[in-house]
């Protein structure tokens, strides 16, 4: 799946990442820790559609990471196994 800056992305559900990565899930932390980590406050996305605002290769892994930034101008790190679809490319 390649997604560029602007497109529009869904993230996938919360029992759909758990399903998928139940290996990886630290209960204690409520995080799923596939590098990038999926940490609890991200639930609130979960299923939510969302514009990339920046890509880049992450180095640990072979697949690209994803960052949606919030108006405030804080943010989060999506990367692509977190992502279920792509609803439109470069908004």
């Amino acid at each position: 799946m390649e997604i560029k800056a602007g497109d529009k992305v869904r993230i996938k559900s919360w029992e759909k990442l758990l399903e998928e990565n139940a290996e990886f899930y630290a209960e204690a932390y409520v995080e799923i820790d596939r590098g990038p980590a999926f940490v609890e406050e991200m639930q609130e996305f979960c299923g939510k559609d969302l514009i990339v605002a920046n890509t880049w290769d992450h180095e640990e892994e072979d697949e690209q990471t994803y960052t949606w930034f919030e108006q405030e101008g804080g943010g989060y790190t999506f990367s692509s196994w977190m992502v279920e679809e792509v609803i439109s490319n470069e908004i």
